[in-house]
């Protein structure tokens, strides 16, 4: 056993040194002994003993009872007091340092021994009291609790310490009883104040928990309040601790209003482990699944379970390294439907493990109306051969494969003979099932590795791929001829149909699929020419008629230089005939040629990398006519302008428009920028142009919709405002079922976007009775109006609204 460590502070040395001796007798170890309170406070610093003996009356600046002050202040060391006399004021100010004990001269060394142990002992409780009470209060702090002390007698609530959570706003610690219960919610009063009465008559545990009196704006705060009563001989008193449980009771009620979305939300809903067994699933999960939770829970998920073991490799990979995936998915239920999904997963972490969380959608009915959507987008709703949009995508594939391999590819262009007087002959209805029956006749040809398709109108196209394309080329020709001309007889009516084919072949006779379509139309049209009913393969001296083609890109910088450039613009109607816009159409006056329309120069355009510039002349030109139909009082709405893809990708075309209407005083909504559905494939350039357009407030409008790429998620994130039906559709409106379950289809997605249709193309009175018993009710076409000057345009307004 270690000897304890005693310091003597005594100025009389010679009962310093016999003080010493006696104990070391007693086997204690005396590290100092001194005759001043100075050196004493310089060996405690450092020598730290355990006790110390010091006399209270010391030669020196310092007395005992200053020093024995400053020693259990500093370093929690006690004092044993020596003296031989005490007046009464020196006695009270000793006792006021808490002393550990006196011992009077002379004294004996079992008296030095008792007062020592008592002395030690007694410091001993109190440290181990102290850090008691210092863990106590580090756990209440821990745990944001305060103890209390309830008296009864005196009706008084005494708290350990504040805490701002509790119903103590005053920052009280001590209260009466009465305003204790003011702080408590005034719907819970009565029932904590009989939980307290019953706690203190019947010595039982109270645990209750009560929401705070405060202001009906605030959230509520709760308090629980845990304590027992005692009895201190008579007297009675209950101890406790106070917590604010807020945090608590507003999380279980998020997991309850979690609980309960869950359980309403329409898309399912799981939680696997690690292993990806399932924990739990929602109500929408084991519907969607068509499985009881006792089939699922513990199961891999069905959506997953139905994947390859690459997919899910892929799945696992993914998660690792990003924490979340999303796409589709397919499986089979629990009942045999196959369904589509669109899953979201992710990897979370819940306490030490980890956690597969799963959220699914039913795509299956969007999936299928995509596929029907995009069925009658790409094929002719005639016929049901791929139409003008998927014949070309088609040849551009045919072309590159071609390319790749080193192999030869064949073009027939083929349009049906006379086939106009067919249709103003026995009219439409006539015309179409001889259409029909000439596809099926020409499709009944084809070999297997070829494809038939129809451009429009009468025309149709047949790419010839595989095995002797020059000599398959010729054979399929002959065949369709000879197929065509067998006779036919439609509604009693003898008819006779033949066709003029042109043929052309890459990489022979053009290098891209472009010339290669020219190249085969120019052959079919020396066919006609030669009196129709057979077939014509090109050769160079075909060529020459397009040589003003090739001189059209020197034309074309010259019409920029000179300004032969004009805008004519078409009227937007609706349904009472008022006029709600006009779009902006470019001709091109050529010195000689005359009028040209935009299909004779804008492919040119774009391939010179001049389109930006000459869009830039469109925007001001017609910005600059808005402002003056402003200034005279006419009442147009908006003009349109049609922005080509590429422009569309130049970060600077929004400060452009900015500026063209700040510099012509314009709103922006009496600008619109119309875009076709190819342009929604060129990236997010295009997607953050658009925006700034549509923060500037000019409309955007997505022309010729039902022909092009776009996807139908594409159109949902995108400002559009408007979107036009494409005049393909529209043409065929009244007759073709295709071509009006397409219209019904493209104004369907309009109105559940929250975005106005407008048909193009209208020719006819027909069309527009169709188009209004489906519910559009704005239109543009020759109906209507044909393309004209800006002057032309204020007269037809006046005449217009006259006739109105």
């Amino acid at each position: 056993m270690m000897e304890v460590r005693i310091m003597i502070v005594e100025d009389e040395r010679i009962t310093a040194f016999n003080l010493e001796q006696q104990l070391r007798k007693l086997h204690y170890a005396v590290v100092a002994n001194v005759g001043r309170a100075e050196d004493a406070l310089v060996h405690a610093q450092n020598l730290r003993p355990q006790c110390v003996l010091m006399d209270i009356h010391l030669a020196g600046s310092m007395d005992g009872i200053d020093a024995a002050a400053q020693l259990l202040k500093e370093w929690d060391i006690p004092v044993v007091f020596l003296t031989a006399y005490a007046d009464h004021d020196t006695l009270e100010r000793a006792g006021a340092t808490t002393p550990y004990g006196y011992l009077v001269k002379p004294f004996e060394p079992r008296q030095v021994d008792a007062a020592l142990r008592m002395a030690l002992a007694r410091h001993a409780s109190e440290r181990a009291l102290r850090e008691s009470q210092s863990r106590l209060a580090l756990a209440l702090d821990a745990a944001r609790m305060t103890d209390f002390e309830l008296d009864p007698e005196s009706g008084r609530v005494t708290y350990g310490r504040y805490l701002p959570e509790l119903p103590n706003p005053d920052h009280a610690l001590d209260m009466s009883m009465d305003d204790l219960f003011e702080r408590v919610h005034p719907d819970e009063r009565p029932e904590v104040q009989a939980a307290f009465d019953a706690c203190l008559q019947g010595m039982r545990l109270l645990d209750l928990e009560f929401r705070n009196a405060q202001d009906h704006a605030q959230p509520p705060r709760w308090t629980r309040v845990v304590g027992r009563a005692q009895r201190d001989g008579g007297r009675r008193r209950l101890l406790g601790v106070v917590e604010d449980v807020t945090n608590r009771h507003l999380m279980q009620s998020r997991l309850e209003q979690s609980a309960q979305i869950l359980s309403h939300a329409g898309e399912g809903i799981f939680i696997a482990d690690v292993d990806w067994r399932l924990q739990s699933v929602n109500p929408a999960y084991l519907r969607l699944m068509q499985e009881t939770e006792s089939q699922a829970l513990g199961q891999l998920p069905r959506l997953l379970a139905a994947q390859s073991a690459e997919r899910l490799q892929h799945l696992r990979m993914e998660l690792l390294q990003h924490g979340h995936w999303h796409g589709e998915l397919q499986c089979e239920t629990a009942s045999g439907s196959v369904v589509e999904f669109w899953a979201s997963l992710a990897h979370k972490r819940f306490g030490a493990g980890e956690n597969l969380i799963g959220m699914l959608a039913d795509i299956t009915e969007l999936k299928q109306s995509q596929a029907r959507l995009r069925e009658l987008a790409y094929f002719d709703g005639l016929t049901g051969l791929p139409n003008r949009v998927l014949a070309r995508d088609r040849l551009e594939q045919a072309v590159l494969r071609a390319e790749r391999s080193k192999q030869t590819l064949g073009l027939l262009f083929i349009d049906l003979d006379h086939f106009k007087a067919i249709n103003d002959g026995l009219g439409h209805a006539i015309g179409d099932l001889a259409l029909v029956e000439a596809s099926r006749r020409m499709a009944s040809v084809m070999r297997a590795s070829d494809t038939l398709a129809r451009l429009s109108g009468d025309e149709f196209i047949a790419l010839i791929e595989g095995g002797d394309v020059l000599q398959g080329s010729v054979r399929v020709a002959e065949a369709a001829l000879q197929a065509l001309a067998q006779p036919l007889k439609l509604d009693g009516e003898d008819i006779a149909l033949h066709a003029s084919i042109g043929m052309a072949y890459f990489p022979l006779d053009a290098d891209d699929s472009e010339r290669l379509l020219r190249a085969a139309d120019k052959a079919m049209y020396k066919a006609k020419t030669a009196g129709g009913q057979r077939y014509r393969t090109f050769d160079a001296s075909m060529l020459q008629p397009l040589i003003p083609l090739w001189k059209l890109e020197t034309e074309l910088r010259q019409a920029v230089l000179e300004g032969q450039f004009e805008l004519h613009y078409q009227p937007q109607v609706d349904n009472t005939g008022r006029l709600v816009g006009v779009e902006a159409l470019i001709r091109w006056n050529h010195p000689r040629r005359g009028l040209l329309a935009p299909g004779d120069f804008l492919d040119a355009l774009d391939s010179m990398g001049m389109m930006s510039e000459v869009t830039d002349w469109v925007l001001e030109a017609a910005c600059r006519q808005m402002a003056a139909w402003r200034a005279q009082g006419r009442e147009i709405p908006r003009v349109g302008v049609n922005v080509h893809p590429t422009v569309l990708q130049q970060t600077e075309l929004p400060a452009r428009v900015a500026d063209l209407l700040r510099l012509h005083g314009l709103p922006g909504a009496s600008l619109e920028v119309e875009i076709i559905e190819s342009a929604l494939q060129t990236g997010l350039d295009t997607f953050v142009c658009l925006e700034q357009l549509a923060k500037l407030g000019v409309t955007l409008a997505l022309d010729d919709f039902g022909v092009g790429f776009s996807s139908l998620s594409s159109i949902k994130h995108l400002p559009l405002h408007r979107i036009k039906i494409d005049r393909e559709f529209v043409r065929d409106l009244h007759i073709s079922g295709r071509s009006r379950a397409i219209a019904a289809t493209v104004l369907a997605l309009a109105q559940n976007l929250g975005m106005e249709a407008i048909a193009e193309g209208v020719e006819e009175q027909a069309q527009v009775e169709s188009l209004l018993e489906m519910g559009c009710h704005h239109f543009q076409g020759y109906f209507y109006a044909r393309p004209m000057s800006a002057a032309q345009l204020v007269q037809w307004q006046s005449s217009t609204t006259l006739a109105s």
